[in-house]
């Protein structure tokens, strides 16, 4: 039984804080979106400062400077020089590899005694012999095969160098491009709130829905601003909390009075989604196809990507 009973508490907790979560972002998502666009219009990021959002003007080659390029045929430079180099060592190594298995063949190595483990036996002077070179042979090789590993990291080590000052455009575009689409796709939904918002409260007057009539057009923004703010509120609290208190700077206690008093008998989970949810959902399906759209246009001015 106690544990139910702390289940209920944890149930209710979490519901409360969910639903206090869902309030305060219906409540200020469109003062969010405001702040986040006014953020980027007058602190533009320093990519988009530079770049702008004119795509027919914009060159994202700059990005490589005349130093660069130099670095560019430097490194090119050194990619030859690592290939010579092991050309060198390798010839040199492959010189002493085979001067030692020439010995090795004519103590004819086939016809001496081996041990269990491959070995030569050391049982015959040959086979000594034999012993002998087979330790500096595998040595060699091993030191063939480091070479050419030392060379091959060098070598991808070179070219990632080379890939990175060439990838220069494409990496700038890139964060260009993030910047554009947020900065843009925040102005477009600001102009579809501007111009949704009076629609959507029109609309709400064409239709009789059983709990909300048929408001006229103040009416309607009336009972917006109850089922966003006021309604939500007065679940937990009654109508003093807007006299005096921070909530009095939004709202009087005379206009949350007769808001109460006006939609109070109708304020339920239907009628508050019908009301509250229809400009946020519309409005993020806004912004994200215009993000879409934009992240297509500033596609068209993409970089070559070097691989």
């Amino acid at each position: 039984m106690p544990y139910l009973i702390a289940l209920g508490v944890i149930a209710v907790i979490v519901g409360f804080v969910g639903y206090i979560i869902i309030i305060g972002i219906i409540l200020i998502w469109p003062l969010f979106n405001l702040l986040a666009y006014l953020n980027v219009l007058f602190f533009p990021s320093k990519i988009r400062k530079k770049y702008g959002t004119d795509l027919e003007s914009i060159d994202f080659s700059q990005e490589v400077t005349t130093d660069d390029m130099q670095e560019i045929k430097n490194l090119e430079k050194l990619l030859e020089t690592i290939k010579e180099e092991l050309k060198t060592k390798l010839h040199k190594l492959q010189g002493q590899l085979g001067n030692l298995r020439g010995k090795l063949n004519a103590l004819n190595p086939s016809s001496l005694s081996k041990n269990k483990d491959g070995t030569f036996s050391l049982r015959s002077k040959a086979g000594k012999e034999a012993a002998n070179l087979s330790q500096p042979i595998y040595s060699v090789n091993a030191k063939i095969e480091n070479e050419r590993n030392f060379s091959s990291k060098r070598e991808k080590k070179t070219r990632e160098d080379i890939i990175c000052i060439k990838n220069k455009p494409w990496d700038a575009w890139r964060l260009w491009k993030g910047r554009y689409v947020r900065y843009l796709g925040n102005r477009s939904s600001l102009v579809f709130m501007l111009i949704g918002f009076p629609i959507f409260f029109y609309v709400l007057t064409w239709f009789e829905f059983e709990f909300l009539g048929a408001p006229k057009f103040s009416e309607s923004i009336d009972m917006y601003v109850y089922y966003v703010f006021v309604g939500p509120v007065l679940n937990f609290f009654d109508t003093s909390i807007f006299n005096g208190s921070v909530y009095s700077m939004y709202i009087s206690v005379d206009y949350a009075t007769d808001l109460q008093s006006r939609f109070a008998k109708n304020f339920a989970i239907g009628s508050w989604a019908t009301v509250t949810l229809p400009m946020p959902i519309l409005t993020l399906l806004w912004f994200s196809g215009a993000a879409s759209s934009l992240e297509d246009d500033a596609k068209k001015i993409e970089p070559k990507k070097f691989e």
